[in-house]
């Protein structure tokens, strides 16, 4: 085996940008295990510690959630964001007005956009054809699905078009979703 594991395993590795290791590359990797019962001991207390760690971060991670998941719903679907004077905005009477494209009413001073609106050079859609490099490493942004998981909030993207692979990706039903935007 290499001297350096890691590198050994992405020499390894397959497929175009995320490296993978098939199963068969997987199953003849050399490992140490160490034979003394003590070592092994160790081992097994530091990936039970280990795995409480991860348990424990898991349920934060829900509890987080959870509590953003409310927090939205109260801001931006009951519109009861604390006001100047830190109290809920709707339910201690603030204005709110009829908006004809999402059929509510939202706070005034508000309105309905698109992501388009705001930013019109961000393209998203079927990835342009890998086979042609002129299509990449452009201007333009373009959201990936990795992009979407691993991110809450886009502001940056992995990948970017040039105007010619943009112009691949004419339909983006992506920047048409309506949201509200406080002005």
């Amino acid at each position: 085996m290499a001297e350096n594991k890691k590198d050994f395993l992405f020499s390894q590795a397959t497929v175009t940008r995320t490296p993978i290791l098939n199963k068969s590359t997987f199953s003849n990797i050399e490992i140490y295990i160490p034979s003394e019962r003590s070592s092994q001991d160790g081992l097994v207390e530091i990936l039970i510690s280990i795995d409480k760690k991860i348990e424990l971060n898991n349920q934060i991670n829900a509890e987080l959630e959870a509590m953003a998941k409310t927090l939205y719903d109260y801001w931006f679907v009951q519109f009861d964001f604390p006001n100047a004077d830190g109290k809920s905005y709707k339910s201690c009477g603030g204005k709110m007005v009829y908006n004809e494209v999402l059929k509510r009413e939202i706070p005034e001073g508000w309105s309905s956009s698109t992501i388009e609106d705001i930013e019109p050079n961000i393209v998203t859609g079927k990835t342009p054809s890998k086979k042609k490099p002129e299509y990449f490493d452009g201007d333009t942004p373009f959201i990936t699905i990795g992009d979407i998981r691993a991110n809450t909030f886009i502001v940056q993207t992995e990948e970017t078009l040039t105007s010619e692979g943009a112009d691949t990706q004419k339909i983006s039903i992506f920047l048409r979703i309506q949201f509200v935007l406080h002005v």
